[in-house]
Order: C-alpha cells, then sequence, then structure tokens
C-alpha cells in the first residue's frame, strides 16, 4: 500500500479508511495486526473481557499506537506508557495514521472499533510538573487519609469536586500526593498524580472523543431528552469557541476531538 511498514497491514473499508486488527500477545499486549486471514505465531485472539474493556473505552478516549522494542505496533489505551518498552512511531507511520483516520477491529460487531491516534517522535512525553507553565491553570487537590479533599490552587466547586473525588477514589490516591485536575469544555474531567508521566493522548485538554449514539441513554421523557440535546449542544459550541475540532466526521457514533497546543 505505501512506505509505511504499518500501513502495510491494513486493508481499506467501505468508506477507504485504513481498518486494522486487534489481537493480543503472551505477555498481554495488544497490538495491531492483519484485519483477515490467520493471525501470526505469537498472537491470540482477545478474550471476552479484554473485548468488553475495549467496548468501554472505545467511547472515552483514541488508543494510542506505539512501537515496542520487539517491532510490533502497540494499541495503549487505558495505561500509562512505559518508556523502556515502548517507543514513538517512525515518521512514516506516525503520518499515516494522522492523516487518514484508521481504526482497528477488536470485536464482531460493527461498532466494535478503536479510534487509533499516533505517538509520533515530536509528541513528547511530559512529567506532569503541577508549577511548571503547561501546568500553571490546572486544579491541584491532594486526598486526605480522612477521605476529604484539600484544596491547594482552584476552583472547588460542588460538580467538579464531586468527579474529582471519584477519580481519586479509582485512582487509589494516597494522602500526601498532589493530583493535577485536567478539565474540558465537553464535561470530562481526569486526575493525574504529580511526577507521573503524561502522554499526550490522556491529555484531555486536547484530545478526547464524543459518543453521540449514547447522549440520550436513560432519559424518559422528551422534554428531559430536549433538555440534554441543549446542554449537549451548548458543550459543543464551548469546545467549538475553546479552540476544538472534529479531526474527521462523525462515524458510527463517535466523534474523535482535538485542540491545538498553546
Amino acid at each position: 500500500m505505501g512506505d509505511s511498514a504499518l500501513e502495510d497491514l491494513a486493508t481499506l473499508d467501505a468508506t477507504g479508511r485504513p481498518l486494522f486488527q486487534v489481537a493480543a500477545t503472551a505477555d498481554g499486549d495488544l497490538v495491531l495486526c492483519r484485519p483477515s486471514g490467520a493471525l501470526q505465531d505469537g498472537l491470540r485472539a482477545l478474550e471476552v473481557h479484554e473485548r468488553v474493556r475495549l467496548a468501554v473505552l472505545s467511547v472515552e478516549r483514541p488508543a494510542l499506537v506505539v512501537e515496542s522494542t520487539r517491532g510490533d505496533y502497540v494499541v495503549v489505551i487505558d495505561e500509562g506508557v512505559d518508556l523502556e518498552r515502548y517507543a514513538p512511531l517512525a515518521p512514516v507511520d506516525a503520518r499515516m495514521l494522522a492523516r487518514t483516520a484508521a481504526r482497528a477491529r477488536f470485536g464482531r460487531r460493527d461498532d466494535d472499533v478503536l479510534t487509533l491516534t499516533p505517538w509520533a517522535e515530536d509528541d513528547d512525553v511530559v512529567l506532569v510538573d503541577l508549577d511548571a507553565p503547561g501546568f500553571t491553570d490546572v486544579p491541584v487537590v491532594e486526598r486526605l487519609a480522612d477521605g476529604t479533599l484539600a484544596w491547594h490552587r482552584g476552583d472547588s466547586g460542588q460538580e467538579l469536586a464531586a468527579r474529582v473525588e471519584r477519580d481519586l477514589e479509582r485512582l487509589g490516591a494516597d494522602p500526601g500526593t498532589r493530583f493535577g485536575v485536567l478539565t474540558n469544555p465537553l464535561g470530562e474531567c481526569l486526575c493525574v498524580p504529580e511526577g507521573e508521566p503524561l502522554p499526550p493522548h490522556e491529555d484531555i485538554r486536547h484530545q478526547t472523543l464524543v459518543a453521540t449514539a449514547t447522549v440520550l441513554e436513560g432519559v424518559g421523557n422528551l422534554r428531559a431528552a430536549a433538555a440534554r440535546l441543549r446542554s449537549f449542544a451548548a458543550q459543543l459550541d464551548a469546545a467549538a469557541d475553546d479552540g476544538w475540532r472534529l479531526v474527521e466526521p462523525v462515524g458510527q457514533g463517535i466523534g474523535f476531538l482535538e485542540r491545538a497546543r498553546r
């Protein structure tokens, strides 16, 4: 298909976009492979629990594609990037993913697909330094030994505090660890511990996915549906005003949004 070794693993789907399959290695890495034919030696099909996990995560964030020390194209979606095992993609591979809106299938359903984003050589993995210029406008919070929140910087409004409390509980935050609170106009919130690496795909201030197919999930009447849609529209307007854009047209109920770094 081209000069990119990654591109040679893909076939084109009905819309002309590269499509891969996700398989697993013996040590649990999720890797990209050809979407048809037998799996290569050393790879296995995903187990049910792995497919279920990806189904949940696929509507929350794009999957970062990195290269392992073995030369595999690894998909990272809900964990940090191990800098000793993974490296950025070669420029030709990164350009292919960036310009083609490629996807990877992980299950049998039509919507069992991951949106892919590359870790390119010029995409730095930054350490979270809450006093550095890139984080000075980020709220800072700590969970105390009694479970209460101590805000060191920023707004601690009731709605944000509730979301932060849930995220710190999920992370098992230790007392004494400061966390930066990343947010975006789409209502997302992510707590990142100080001193830990922050790969580009985890920074919800600059990349996110929007699940349009589930906007009305759970509403019980038309007025509630209308209110939900107005709120969603207001979020999209706020995002557009803040410099966000759709990377590609919305497809299968998923929109991939990004915001230029300032």
